[in-house]
């Protein structure tokens, strides 16, 4: 299934392209900022290959992709953009930087608590284990 809606996406990207750039640049910008909502980087990543002004979209309240991928805390997201090298110190121009930092801080404490959650789990596993040799 998600093969098929990313063969979508790419059709009708491809048919997008046929417009004007200014209705192009329309009709891709909210599927853009909902994949950056939703943390769908394949989508954003499409769009981006086929239609490189894309990235500059933004929401009502002004927000880029870059920013919604911190706000929504979209990590893949997030990595898709800084690896974007062409992208990547343009988008980060405009954003506020305390938002990058956050961002960092949130990353971080995620990836100590999901390693101190498979430190309790092998640890459970090792003391388990070594409870039924016990006797």
């Amino acid at each position: 299934m998600q093969h098929d809606a990313l063969e979508l996406v790419k059709s009708l990207c491809m048919e997008i392209l046929e417009l004007d750039d200014a209705k192009a640049f329309s009709l891709f910008q909210q599927p853009l900022l909902i994949a950056a909502n939703l943390g769908t980087h394949e989508i954003i990543e499409e769009i981006v290959d086929v239609f490189p002004p894309a990235i500059w979209a933004s929401d009502e309240e002004n927000h880029n992709v870059f920013q919604l991928a911190v706000l929504h805390r979209r990590e893949n997201v997030f990595n898709l953009i800084h690896q974007m090298s062409d992208y990547k110190h343009l988008i980060t121009r405009y954003i506020d930087h305390r938002m990058i930092i956050t961002y960092y801080i949130w990353l971080a404490s995620y990836h100590l608590q999901t390693g101190l959650i498979l430190y309790r789990v092998q640890l459970y596993k090792f003391n388990g284990s070594c409870n039924g040799l016990r006797k």
